[in-house]
């Protein structure tokens, strides 16, 4: 279950640095 919240953590951390670098 850790892992699995690890997981998606990381993907909304990507994704939210993502959008702040294209801005």
């Amino acid at each position: 279950m850790y892992a699995a919240t690890a997981y998606r953590i990381e993907i909304h951390t990507t994704m939210y640095l993502s959008l702040v670098l294209l801005q």
